[in-house]
């Protein structure tokens, strides 16, 4: 697997070629998370961060809205598989799924091999959700475009 270093990214969804954004740019809680053209705004920047224990496979990492300089992640909305802005942390797993550096995004709190997708089935519109891997689903596969490096304190 192809390691991701600590930094911002774009993250474009390979099947439709929209990225993942923050819906009208709000960063609140419950903000539906969308697949959106690319605006190059920061509501379509990450901060992706590595949250696994050293010396371990690197496939854990924190993904928090760049917005406002990481105040949030994405997480699921209760009783439904929409994806939405929350304050809570939540980590998830990143496994490179195909030869062109795609990757799934699956909560690794949630039931093994539900990973975020858009599933653009007319009746939520572009909204991001989570359902079961399939494979050669390239709605499921996301592709991370690295916009900024993240430095340590002191370097």
């Amino acid at each position: 697997m192809d390691l991701l270093n600590d930094g911002v990214y774009s993250i474009r969804n390979i099947d439709s070629g929209l990225m993942l954004d923050l819906q009208s740019g709000w960063a609140e809680e419950g903000t539906t998370i969308q697949g959106y053209t690319n605006n190059g705004s920061e509501a379509q920047q990450w901060l992706v961060k590595d949250q696994n224990v050293p010396g371990q496979p690197k496939t854990t990492f924190s993904i928090q809205s760049n917005r406002w300089k990481g105040s949030g992640f994405f997480a699921t909305k209760d009783g439904s598989n929409l994806v939405v802005y929350t304050k809570q942390a939540f980590v998830v797993s990143l496994v490179k799924r195909v030869t062109d550096g795609a990757y799934t995004i699956s909560f690794t709190v949630r039931e093994e091999d539900m990973v975020l997708s858009i599933p653009g089935d007319g009746n939520a519109g572009n909204a991001v959700k989570v359902e079961k891997y399939v494979e050669g689903n390239r709605r499921q596969l996301w592709i991370f475009d690295q916009v900024a490096s993240l430095r340590g304190v002191g370097a």
